[in-house]
């Protein structure tokens, strides 16, 4: 009888997996360490205990992201980047450059700016519903072609349009400011007295936005090219994340200081610091994903360390 293995990357997986698990039921049940937002980071034994278990995950996650890395290293030095996108990429760096300045120069401005139906709000909204719409458009544009594309083109585009559209509602509360529309009773425990979802609670949708945003920008590029043939070919490979999105991931997820308090959040950041180590190491000096890379380090280590400035 021909003997059952598990394969190594799924050992490495499984034990990140469970490591993490681990570390919220010891956390709860042993230490009684409470999930705490909008704190800054607490340095006490039980805590930087967790942090080394969550260290070892997150090593181990990255251990299965990489596996083969000499292959892997082939295929992002052969990642070929448009002008458009180089440009598009060096301009979102840029833009977050200059708001983690003005954060240290005048944290009031920042504040306002980004405060309630403010500047920031109005436009991370406006960017969804552009991008929602546009999608949606060149969806229908597509289907009025020969020959048509497939069912699952169709069906996947409308539900990535659909996700982005939301997430815009949901960012200016379905428009009810807007139109002073009153608060209905069914979202009167909303923590903003809002009409929207997320408020209903807040620390674990914002946990969960940026753990999913992980998954999406740093894990998914790599796991869609390993498990190309899990995943499929043909019109799916369309919806396939660029490992372009990577740099801009590890950016994402490194404006958590005030989650750091939540082993998810850790997760995340450490497993992002070990991808772009692993890619500023691996791809060559000529490569211009290597400046993307090097870059969004920079950006995002620096977006890290300043937010210690909102604690005063």
């Amino acid at each position: 009888m021909k003997e059952f293995k598990i394969d190594r990357r799924l050992t490495d997986l499984l034990g990140s997996i469970f490591i993490i698990v681990a570390v919220y039921m010891v956390g709860k049940f042993v230490f009684d360490i409470a999930l705490t937002f909008n704190k800054p980071p607490e340095v006490t034994l039980p805590e930087l205990v967790r942090t080394a278990f969550v260290l070892l995950a997150s090593l181990l996650a990255f251990r299965f992201l990489t596996k083969g890395k000499d292959r892997l290293a082939e295929v992002l030095t052969s990642v070929e980047i448009s002008q458009t996108m180089s440009i598009a990429g060096f301009s979102f760096l840029g833009l977050s450059i200059l708001s983690t300045l003005l954060f240290i120069i005048s944290p009031g401005t920042f504040s306002d700016i980004s405060d309630e139906d403010r500047l920031v709000e109005n436009l991370s909204a406006l960017f969804c519903f552009v991008g929602g719409i546009g999608l949606f458009l060149s969806t229908i544009r597509h289907l009025r072609q020969k020959p048509k594309p497939p069912l699952l083109f169709f069906l996947g585009s409308l539900l990535v349009s659909g996700i982005i559209i939301l997430i815009g509602l949901e960012e200016v509360s379905w428009f009810q400011r807007i139109f002073q529309v009153e608060t209905p009773s069914l979202f009167a425990t909303n923590m903003q007295n809002e009409i929207n979802l997320h408020n209903f609670k807040t620390d674990a949708f914002e946990s969960a936005y940026y753990f999913l945003a992980s998954i999406i920008f740093l894990a998914l590029p790599i796991l869609c090219w390993r498990y190309r043939k899990l995943f499929g070919g043909g019109v799916i490979r369309i919806f396939y994340p660029s490992m372009l999105l990577i740099p801009y991931g590890f950016v994402i997820v490194s404006c958590t200081y005030d989650m750091w308090n939540e082993p998810l959040t850790q997760y995340s950041f450490f497993t992002g610091c070990f991808i772009m180590i692993f890619l500023a190491v691996k791809l060559p000096d000529s490569s211009l994903f290597k400046g993307h890379i090097l870059a969004a380090a920079i950006v995002g280590v620096t977006n890290f360390t300043t937010g210690s400035k909102g604690e005063k």
